[in-house]
């Protein structure tokens, strides 16, 4: 019974600090479109917009265009090596990890539930190779992005500057949700250690993606 009282105790919390989550993540995007808002988000998607269009006008600077798309597939295939390459670290240190924690929470009477821990690491693992596939996606879309953009507007093939905007928001929002997913394996991992651990690096994530979504 207090094994079960403990599991449940864990899996409240994780419910609070997953619902907490995803009420801020409802709330930026319900800003998204607002003009006169601070969010970020949407004054980043404008901004490419522009961008676009300003670069697909006549006496364009491709050169600009094509190292722009290059340092952004560049950043993109860095983080996805990064968390591709974690994957394989959590397995690594899960299992002196869950020893170590079990033994701390048993001399200081803390609830611990050892049975949620294959749960916890397999979370983890999500985490990061959701990560991974969203920075792979903004790799993907960034080089649909290469091609469209240096396509004169008179050539029978070229794509129209609001169609190529709308890949390079794809992209950039890619991008963006994959940080914020890598950032979410703080929270994951504090919760193999203790889950009042989870709740505490819960509230400063949300108080981290707070300031990254302020326009500076």
């Amino acid at each position: 019974m207090l094994q079960w009282n403990e599991t449940w105790y864990e899996l409240g919390w994780f419910a609070a600090c997953v619902i907490a989550m995803i009420v801020y993540e409802r709330v930026q995007r319900g800003r998204h479109g607002d003009s006169d808002s601070p969010n970020l988000r949407g004054w980043q998607a404008r901004i490419r917009t522009q961008w676009v269009e300003t670069l697909m006008k006549p006496g364009r600077q491709e050169i600009l265009a094509v190292q722009t798309m290059r340092n952004s597939v560049m950043a993109s295939s860095f983080m996805a090596s990064i968390s591709g390459l974690a994957i394989p670290g959590v397995f690594t240190m899960s299992t002196d990890l869950n020893r170590q924690a079990l033994e701390w929470h048993r001399v200081f009477g803390l609830p611990f539930a050892a049975t949620l821990h294959p749960l916890k690491m397999m979370i983890l693992v999500a985490v990061f190779f959701a990560a991974f596939v969203l920075f792979v996606q903004a790799i993907r879309l960034y080089n649909h992005v290469g091609f469209m953009i240096v396509l004169p507007l008179e050539s029978p093939q070229s794509v129209p500057p609001h169609e190529v905007a709308r890949y390079l928001n794809l992209a950039g929002g890619s991008f963006s949700h994959g940080v914020r997913l890598f950032f979410a394996c703080l929270p994951a991992a504090a919760w193999l250690v203790d889950v009042h651990l989870l709740v505490v690096t819960t509230v400063i994530l949300l108080f981290l993606y707070r300031q990254f979504d302020r326009r500076p």
